[in-house]
């Protein structure tokens, strides 16, 4: 709490000499705030530096320079680690999809230029990411949060964008240049401008619906919120209402009449691994989006079986004395009902009905998690439940 300066009481005048000294030091913080202002407005900031974007196919640029081969070698080395990691996520049909997508999105550039291909990660930081050398990380968790592939592609075209017009390089070699960070954000925001920009002419570009373009970012804003009372100055991206304004201007000067949306083919696309990105999100307490992910499925495939069961494991984790409810309980029987083979929602149910006094279907739940789980981790307390059934 900031502490309020003593005022002198009602009625009564300030002291000649307090006065004195009170207009001496306004003078002094008042010539202290010019000559600060001044010496700033001496100290032009570096211009932000340029580089021909590899889509330039008229420049010619037979080498890439040092500094560049360091950015792609660190790159490559952070790729090769991912690749090697837990948080890496592999599926080779998601690939197909999402290098079809990048196809569709990339411009021609030079043959030197980097190769583009996308990396799905585990992450639930809700982001995407590219590298200079033609990487792009998009987390699991927002890949399936969106309504149509026509917002995916706003999402890839701006990682793309970042790539083609080698902004890692540009703020590299700014940093060079200048120690202010307030500076170096001020390019930051240029360059995130530039590619929401460009962004939209491309999947114009690509027969997408441009209109996508403000949900695609209003989704992904809204599953990494901003930071409250974050100073402008000190951001590497722009207030979401400002970079909707710059989106909204991109759209009215398309001229294009793209319109597709290809919905069904994003959500079939996703169907196979939407419970995964649910499951991540369970595990990072965010109940609500996990429910949301879980809610979507099920309407797009009613039968489930690990829809239900990951259902009941969010109503439990956001509301533990729901854990014995019947709301539980039903969904752990939809989930055997529709899935009877799967391990996991066997041991659930069955922990479930032991839990409600319930013995006789308890075991016999558990003795199939055991059958079909041969090398279960938890076999020996499992087995002593089967020994020694709650009375």
């Amino acid at each position: 709490m900031t502490r309020r300066a003593a005022q002198p009481k009602r009625g009564r005048l300030e002291p000649p000499r307090a006065l004195e000294v009170s207009k001496r030091a306004s003078f002094a913080v008042s010539v202290a705030m010019v000559l600060a202002l001044a010496n700033a407005c001496s100290i032009a900031a570096p211009r932000f530096p340029s580089v021909p974007a590899w889509d330039d196919l008229g420049h010619t640029q037979a080498t890439i320079e040092p500094d560049e081969k360091k950015l792609w070698h660190d790159a490559a080395e952070s790729v090769a680690q991912h690749e090697k990691s837990k948080d890496h996520f592999e599926n080779a049909a998601l690939t197909q999809y999402l290098q079809g997508l990048v196809s569709r999105l990339t411009p021609p550039i030079k043959e030197n230029g980097p190769k583009i291909r996308v990396y799905v990660n585990k992450s639930v930081e809700s982001s995407a990411v590219a590298l200079p050398d033609g990487t792009i990380v998009i987390a699991l968790p927002l890949l399936v949060t969106f309504q149509n592939e026509a917002q995916l592609a706003f999402i890839l075209a701006h990682e793309i964008t970042h790539i083609v017009r080698r902004h890692s390089l540009l703020s590299t070699r700014y940093d060079a240049l200048t120690a202010s960070h307030v500076e170096r954000m001020r390019l930051s925001r240029r360059l995130e401008a530039d590619a929401d920009r460009i962004a939209v002419r491309v999947m114009s570009a690509a027969g997408y619906d441009p209109r996508e373009a403000i949900p695609a970012l209003s989704n992904v804003i809204e599953l990494a919120p901003e930071a409250p009372h974050a100073v402008r100055a000190w951001n590497s991206h722009d207030y979401l209402p400002d970079r909707l304004s710059v989106i909204r201007r991109s759209i009215l000067l398309t001229g294009s009449d793209g319109s597709e949306l290809r919905a069904e083919a994003y959500q079939r696309a996703m169907d196979p691994i939407r419970l995964q990105a649910a499951r991540l999100e369970l595990e990072s307490d965010r109940y609500d989006v996990a429910l949301a992910i879980v809610t979507h499925h099920l309407e797009r495939i009613p039968d489930a079986g690990r829809a239900y069961a990951l259902r009941a494991q969010i109503t439990s984790g956001k509301s533990p004395d729901l854990t014995l409810s019947d709301e539980v309980g039903a969904d752990l029987e939809r989930a055997v009902q529709n899935g009877p083979e799967d391990p996991d929602s066997l041991r659930a149910l069955g922990l479930f009905l032991r839990d409600t006094g319930q013995a006789k279907r308890s075991n016999e739940m558990l003795r199939r998690y055991l059958d079909l789980r041969p090398d279960a981790f938890d076999r020996k307390l499992i087995e002593r439940y089967l020994d020694d059934p709650p009375r």
